[in-house]
């Protein structure tokens, strides 16, 4: 069964946690302390940022090897952030462990954990639970996990006759086992963002296509001067992808000078465990924000440049360039049905029968 979990776990390591009494300081306190088994490093690849981590050899001695990891939290609080920690001990309950290193900041995984201690599971021994991570191989799914795991839990079942009926061993994705019930209030955000761009959209359109009809004069000169319709077309579509780049840019801005408060959005156990202390611009949502950019400025000026280019040069200039002429008859049709749609999609949003919009609301309500 080690084999088999080998082939597809880089590593593997189990967690639990108990409230231990610390009494290193004025008054007695409890605090979560972490148990750990070994492969913690291989993991979570995450280490102290001041002395060192566990060696094979106290990993393995377990408890009794008498050393502590701290987390940054306590190490502030109780030893004022000297340098000299490394020197110290704490005492947790009935034990005395010497500090060995401190976690980087905001760093509480699991349990909020303030002190992390060896341990070694004993697989006989049910008086305790554990958690148990593991971090997938390069190349396998967590479907190819899941499958592995139910052969695993059918050789223990063979091998412990007594094994309960309906035990089973179920492989999720850490944000899932973080985020627990909170994705319906995720997607719920997504999708009213989503409401919001489309309602920006149809402002600008509305926006470029007002505009259109003032510039109808123009356009029907430059056709008269032999500008082709396709030339024109360019023309308008670019101009809208540049207001769209523009914004891109502004919205990038206003999102790394506010970053610290989206963090409020955030599941308190990402934030509290995670040591999430300020956002980071990923390459992907990079991508992603730069890509409905563009599509967002194509979607609102094509309508707008259609209109115009459509225009007979000929008879908007026997208007005069007036907007009561052909353009703004067919632009403030156009308009309506923008004005028509952005209402529709307005009440969408607000009153949406969808439980993901009822969540929303529910939660934003509490």
């Amino acid at each position: 069964m080690v084999r088999q979990a080998n082939a597809i776990f880089d590593g593997i390591v189990a967690l639990s946690v108990e409230n231990l009494t610390l009494t290193t300081g004025e008054t007695p306190e409890r605090i979560p302390v972490i148990y750990r088994s070994e492969g913690w490093s291989s993991t979570l690849h995450v280490l102290p940022i001041i002395g060192r981590d566990f060696t094979t050899k106290e990993e393995q001695q377990g408890i009794n090897s008498g050393v502590a990891l701290v987390s940054y939290s306590l190490w502030q609080s109780h030893f004022g952030g000297m340098s000299s920690i490394l020197s110290q001990s704490i005492r947790l309950g009935d034990r005395s462990y010497s500090i060995i290193g401190v976690m980087p900041q905001g760093f509480n995984f699991p349990y909020d954990g303030q002190v992390w201690v060896p341990f070694v599971v004993n697989p006989t021994d049910t008086s305790q639970s554990f958690a148990v991570f593991a971090r997938l191989r390069t190349g396998i799914s967590l479907g190819q996990a899941q499958r592995a795991l139910e052969a695993v839990t059918a050789r223990v079942k063979e091998q412990y006759p007594d094994t309960p009926k309906g035990y089973s061993v179920v492989a999720i994705t850490l944000r899932d086992n973080l985020v627990e019930n909170q994705g319906g209030t995720l997607v719920a955000l997504l999708c009213v963002v989503g409401f919001l761009l489309l309602l920006a959209c149809v402002n600008v359109a509305n926006l470029l296509l007002a505009r259109s009809v003032t510039r109808a004069k123009e356009f029907a000169i430059r056709a008269a001067l032999g500008a082709s319709r396709v030339r024109q077309f360019r023309q308008m579509l670019t101009e809208s992808i540049v207001l769209a780049v523009l914004g891109c840019v502004s919205g990038l801005a206003v999102a790394l000078g506010l970053g610290r408060y989206l963090l409020m959005l955030m599941p308190s156990t990402f934030i509290a465990q995670l040591g999430v202390t300020r956002p980071q611009i990923d390459v992907r949502v990079l991508c992603f924000a730069i890509a409905i950019s563009l599509l967002a400025g194509m979607l609102a000026g094509v309508v707008p440049a259609l209109s115009t280019v459509s225009n007979a040069p000929q008879a908007v200039l026997k208007e005069g360039g007036r907007s009561s002429g052909i353009a703004g008859r067919r632009s403030g049709s156009l308009l309506s049905a923008f004005m028509i749609g952005e209402i529709a999609v307005g009440a969408r949003a607000s009153y949406g029968r969808g439980p993901y919009v009822k969540e929303l609301l529910a939660v934003t309500i509490s």
